[in-house]
């Protein structure tokens, strides 16, 4: 009986959370200047395609300025998938996202400068394959697939189904029918 106990216990609260990180921060750096904006493609897994995260980092010029960032199905003209805005600062600037996405498609990351000219994101070499980047206004972007952006974008398993409440009263309802089973046996022998 225990170890039925302890394997459904076992198999309530062992539920795995499985995780992909795409990290590009490490490595040398290079800013971009005079660009309205930047993208980066990504690729997205086939099991972890909840974009949890993006992040990125920005230069020191750009500290306090609002970009807008968008995660879309193309470079330009595809459909919205998420959006915001974001207060840049020199250290790593995180979005979270928390979206679902279609397992194996191509992604693109979006940072819309807002008109600033000076130095903007930062970018590094040839450090993620799924992927490259873009820079230039909406409409007139040149691919570079020697750069990426010096980004880290998190990925994880979706959400499961949450389990009916009915499901977690199973093992208390074993544990009695059991112990009913043996009071019976105990009361038959007795009689």
């Amino acid at each position: 009986m225990k170890k039925y106990l302890l394997l459904y216990l076992f198999c309530s609260f062992s539920v795995a959370h499985a995780s992909t990180v795409i990290d590009t921060t490490a490595g040398p750096s290079y800013t971009k200047n005079g660009w309205y904006g930047s993208g980066q493609s990504l690729t997205v897994g086939n099991t972890d395609t909840n974009l949890d995260s993006f992040s990125f980092y920005a230069d020191a010029t750009s500290n306090g300025k609002t970009f807008d960032f968008l995660v879309s199905n193309d470079w330009s003209g595809g459909s919205a998938l998420f959006s915001s805005s974001v207060v840049v600062t020199t250290d790593l600037n995180t979005v979270l996202i928390n979206q679902a996405m279609t397992a194996g498609s191509v992604i693109y990351a979006l940072i819309d400068y807002n008109g600033f000219s000076g130095s903007t994101v930062q970018f590094t070499n040839n450090l993620y394959s799924g992927g490259n980047s873009a820079f230039g206004p909406v409409g007139a972007q040149s691919q570079y697939a020697g750069y990426d952006l010096k980004f880290n974008a998190s990925f994880s398993s979706p959400s499961a189904v949450p389990v009916p409440a009915a499901v977690w009263l199973f093992g208390p309802a074993l544990t009695g029918l059991v112990g009913m089973g043996k009071r019976k046996k105990a009361q038959l022998a007795a009689a």
